[in-house]
């Protein structure tokens, strides 16, 4: 379940990344390509495009937004677990590093 989860925000990040590169700034952006950035309105009706385009990205954001903390709060109840995979059992490695240079503080 959370590898779903984790294949379909790396997705998500993709889309909302395109969407919002394609998006027309104050400056025009990519969307004005084609119409020599004059004016979006021009060549095959740019404002629905725009409405569209800030549809999308509203709509990725949020499913980003409900996937992160969904992914968090799986991760901090699953029990040993992470978003990759679950973490091996046994001592963490400083404990190792400790006990084979002997305890500090005894001399």
């Amino acid at each position: 379940m959370r590898t779903i989860l984790l294949v379909i925000l790396i997705l998500d990040a993709v889309i909302l990344t395109s969407v919002v590169l394609l998006q027309a700034g104050t400056g025009g952006g990519l969307a004005a390509m084609g119409g020599g950035g004059t004016s979006t309105d021009s060549v095959l009706g740019g404002r629905q495009a725009v409405t569209f385009l800030t549809r999308t990205s509203w709509w990725c954001g949020g499913i980003f937004f409900i996937l992160s903390i969904t992914l968090a709060g799986m991760s901090t109840r699953g029990g040993g677990g992470t978003a990759f995979g679950t973490r091996r059992a046994g001592k963490s490695p400083c404990s190792d590093r400790t006990s084979a240079t002997g305890s500090r503080g005894a001399g």
